[in-house]
């Protein structure tokens, strides 16, 4: 799942917690926290799983692979089965 981006310093945090951590709940965005511009945490929504009519129309409406993906998905599989 994609979510907006967002950054924040923790200045701002500590003065205005409540839009911060809104735009997390109820805009499902994810906010970068900086520090003196240094980058200090992430914050992200938790994601819902799916129900079963949300996959099932997720599923139906899916694109196919293209071959060279399709290969190399199946490349990656055989990779990891002989990796242990």
């Amino acid at each position: 799942m994609h979510f907006s981006h967002m950054k924040a310093t923790l200045t701002e945090l500590r003065r205005d917690t409540g839009r911060v951590l809104g735009a997390v709940i109820h805009g499902h965005r994810s906010v970068e926290l900086t520090q003196h511009g240094e980058t200090v945490a992430d914050i992200q929504p938790h994601a819902k799983p799916l129900s079963g009519a949300e996959f099932a129309r997720r599923w139906k409406n899916r694109k196919p692979l293209d071959k060279a993906t399709a290969r190399e998905i199946a490349a990656a599989i055989k990779s990891m089965d002989e990796a242990g």
